[in-house]
């Protein structure tokens, strides 16, 4: 079997997409995946505008449309009661939307599209060590497939594979990131938070999500007209599981302006989400993209949608490397330039301002203007080789803020 020139390590949404943006770029590429098959269900349910460019360009938009749930506004609700709207048709460019889709129905979509380009993800392959050598990199791949009725007799079976570069998508307890012995930093303490997909009439609202403040963050996203996603911070956690009667209790209480009644809870779960970005994102040849490198609460799926750009930005540099292109700084800039994002999107100045004034809860949520930088990431890196299809929309320009004494609109009203 021939070495690629890039080994990417999880098959999650980032690492397939990962994949896809090198395939396009004329860089060959193995893929392993530490698990089996799709999950039954994931957290993340959302793509955000700014990321939709590089789906198209990838060949990908078309699919997605055909999947996906297509949202047009979001309202940003305050502890006050005040809204501000975000409409995504005022921003420049050819996406002016978000689109809502299962987890698992996207990482189907993605690995089927790499497997259309004659790519397949090898699983039940963990990553166990990476070292540098004569200007590549090995790494040692341990094989770890599911119990048999006869039990495997002996260690894992290991091989060893060489590529030119690393990409590490391999989620928030990273194998990659480990074995460059890099550490996470933690900018807010740990949040939990419960999931509840439900059935109802969303036929007035299926176009329209929400994020509220409202003792503590909650976020309502449609996936079709009837069914849904409601997201919320639990301050003090339910002793059982998620349930329908827990759902309704914490609309009454959290979201009182929602008309729909839930009537099925299809699926629910409760999860604590920390948030952390990696002191590094990588160093010679080898690069962390996604949850690998940063974890973040699940309110906006920034961790994900973030994640496709760092990968597609870090595809671009890899591909010009390889066609002999002195990039100069080139990868240093990626780092700097996604570590300053990030503490800008998890509002790192804000809560240390505020905390250092005694103003404010350290937990406090950022403002609108970053949700709405948020909902458009782009290219950070400039000179990247990323070759964005259109330029990135201006996010200020989306966000509706409501005239003084009033606090908007319900979603269905």
């Amino acid at each position: 079997m021939a070495n690629p020139d890039v080994f990417v390590a999880g098959a999650g949404p980032v690492g397939l997409f990962s994949a896809l943006s090198l395939l396009e770029r004329g860089v060959s590429v193995d893929i392993v995946d530490a698990l089996g098959p799709h999950l039954v269900r994931g957290y993340a349910c959302g793509l955000q505008p700014g990321v939709l460019p590089r789906f198209d360009r990838l060949g990908l938009l078309r699919p997605l449309l055909a999947q996906a749930h297509r949202i047009d506004r979001l309202a940003l609700r305050g502890r006050s009661g005040a809204t501000c709207w975000v409409s995504f048709d005022r921003l420049r460019g050819d996406y002016p939307f978000m689109l809502t889709l299962r987890q698992s129905a996207l990482e189907e979509l993605l690995e089927n599209a790499l497997a259309q380009r004659g790519v397949r993800v090898a699983r039940h392959q963990t990553l166990q060590g990476i070292s540098p050598r004569d200007g590549r990199v090995q790494v040692t791949i341990a094989s770890t497939h599911p119990a048999r009725s006869e039990p495997r007799l002996g260690p894992p079976q290991r091989t060893t594979r060489e590529s030119a570069f690393v990409i590490g998508a391999d989620g928030s307890f990273s194998a990659c990131r480990k074995a460059l012995g890099i550490d996470l930093v933690e900018l807010r303490p740990p949040r939990v938070f419960a999931f509840y997909d439900f059935h109802a009439d969303l036929s007035r609202c299926q176009r329209e999500a929400s994020i509220s403040l409202d003792g503590g963050a909650a976020a309502f996203w449609p996936l079709d007209e009837r069914s849904g996603r409601w997201t919320f911070e639990l301050n003090e956690g339910f002793a059982d599981e998620p349930s329908l009667g827990q759902l309704r209790q914490l609309l009454r209480e959290r979201a009182p302006w929602f008309v729909p009644v839930p009537e099925q809870l299809c699926w629910g779960a409760v999860a604590e989400f920390e948030s952390r970005v990696a002191r590094r994102f990588g160093n010679g040849r080898t690069w962390l993209a996604g949850d690998a490198a940063h974890c973040a609460t699940p309110i906006g799926f920034q961790s994900m949608n973030q994640g496709f750009c760092e990968a597609d930005d870090l595809a671009g540099l890899i591909a010009a490397t390889l066609r002999g292109e002195r990039l100069v700084g080139a990868f240093a800039e990626f780092e700097r330039a996604h570590q300053a994002l990030w503490r800008r999107l998890m509002g790192v100045g804000q809560v240390a301002a505020a905390a250092r004034e005694g103003r404010a809860d350290p937990r406090a949520m950022p403002g609108p203007s970053v949700f709405a930088h948020a909902l458009n990431p782009g290219s950070t890196s400039p000179g990247a080789g990323t070759h964005p299809a259109r330029q990135p929309a201006t996010p200020h320009s989306a966000v509706r803020r409501p005239r003084a004494g009033t606090t908007g609109r319900a979603l269905a009203t």
